[in-house]
Order: C-alpha cells, then sequence, then structure tokens
C-alpha cells in the first residue's frame, strides 16, 4: 500500500477539521502565520512542533508529511 497516499497534509487536515489556520494555531500557542507559512511549505515546523501537530490532528497529519 503506497503510505504517501494515506498521508494527509497541514493544510487539508485544516481545510477538513480545523474552522481556520487561526484556530488552529491557538490550539498550538503559535501565530497564525506560522500556521500558513507551514502550509504554504514556506517552513517547516521544529522537531518538538511537528510532534505537537501529530498530536493535535489524531495522528491524521504525520510527521513524514510535515518534512515532505
Amino acid at each position: 500500500m503506497d503510505t504517501m497516499a494515506l498521508m494527509m497534509t497541514l493544510k487539508d487536515y485544516i481545510r477538513d477539521f480545523e474552522d481556520s489556520q487561526r484556530a488552529f494555531a491557538a490550539r498550538l500557542d503559535v501565530t497564525p502565520l506560522t500556521v500558513n507559512r507551514w502550509c504554504a511549505g514556506k517552513r517547516q515546523p521544529r522537531p518538538e512542533m511537528a510532534l505537537k501537530i501529530v498530536e493535535a490532528t489524531g495522528g491524521r497529519v504525520s510527521l513524514e508529511s510535515l518534512y515532505v
């Protein structure tokens, strides 16, 4: 089975499960601009934040999908 096909991006997760990037940012205690940069691929979260993202999304967003 192709694991890449099973990965959900952070952008897709926010679109499907959150009200907004701002709401997700508040859950992680980061700025909306930070979340926007992650979603746009302009920045990658630091490893400790990446783990928080995986936890906050219930594993729907994997570590691998954050660093593709």
